[in-house]
């Protein structure tokens, strides 16, 4: 797989790596995302069409059974369109996306609510929506990566700077994770690093299935390697420009997850979202 294969990775430009750069004046920021509200059905419309009011009723339910362990996840398959359409107004369009390609490959959107995700599984033979609340859906989670048996080749090449001790400690720190549980944080963009090494990083770890945008002020593209536990987790500012670059091990990384008190507070915006049609 080519470096632009790779779904929401984006190299430094070449001024990143210059040993002498000239002095900058951060741009000016322009537009960013910010927060707004869904636009909640009529109550006309939601009185002809009482399987939608009785999901959400459903999904806010949901909240109760969800902990730190475990996801509340309920189908939409027996929604007809219009219904759907009236669930999506309910819920909005958050600043997460997810992308999952494997076996089974997923197309995942956070609502406005922070930890309600909508999740779009498709098949060969089959397409499935159901919507699911936790700090991030299972599939996600529970997507395989490659691991590969990577090897660092003992010969030197004149191109590269620190790419192979970087990449000798994301292969030790990725072995004992399991055994650890600690998360490692590798700031590509405080060490040393030229386009050569960045090149060589992006093509041996590879792309493992899993491509992640959170929108907010600027972006934040996280995208998962071949080893399972080792993620690119790059930060953009509002001019699109790369600002921090970085490898972690963990899990998921935080930034992609809805915390716990940002769930409880949904649970309640949407029982007052609720309250209007009763």
């Amino acid at each position: 797989m080519s470096i632009t294969d790779i779904p929401g990775l984006i190299l430094p430009r070449q001024a990143y790596f210059d040993e002498e750069p000239s002095v900058e004046y951060l741009p000016m920021p322009g537009a960013m995302s910010t927060y707004h509200a869904p636009v909640t059905p009529e109550v006309e419309d939601i009185d002809q069409y009482p399987r939608a009011l009785q999901t959400m009723h459903a999904l806010a339910a949901g909240f109760a059974q969800v902990s730190a362990a475990s996801n509340f996840s309920m189908s939409l398959d027996q929604l007809d369109e219009k219904e759907r359409r009236l669930v999506d107004q309910f819920l909005g369009e958050g600043e997460v996306s997810i992308v999952v390609e494997g076996d089974h490959n997923y197309q995942i959107q956070e609502s406005v609510l922070t930890g309600v995700w909508r999740v779009h599984q498709t098949t060969t033979s089959q397409a499935q929506l159901s919507l699911e609340i936790g700090a991030i859906p299972d599939c996600v989670i529970n997507a395989d990566a490659t691991e590969p048996a990577l090897e660092i080749e003992a010969d030197t090449s004149a191109e590269l700077m620190n790419a192979k001790p970087i990449m000798a400690e994301v292969i030790e720190r990725n072995r004992t994770f399991v055994q650890r549980n600690k998360t490692h944080v590798i700031n590509l963009s405080l060490l040393p690093v030229n386009a050569a090494d960045m090149r060589w990083l992006v093509e041996k770890l590879g792309y493992g299935g899993v491509a992640i945008l959170s929108r907010g002020y600027g972006n934040c593209r996280i995208t998962r390697t071949q080893l399972q536990h080792v993620w690119w987790v790059q930060y953009f500012n509002s001019m699109d420009t790369l600002i921090l670059n970085t490898l972690e091990v963990t899990t998921i990384p935080e930034v992609a997850c809805a915390a716990a008190e940002d769930i409880s507070a949904s649970q309640e915006r949407l029982q007052v979202m609720l309250e209007a049609y009763r």
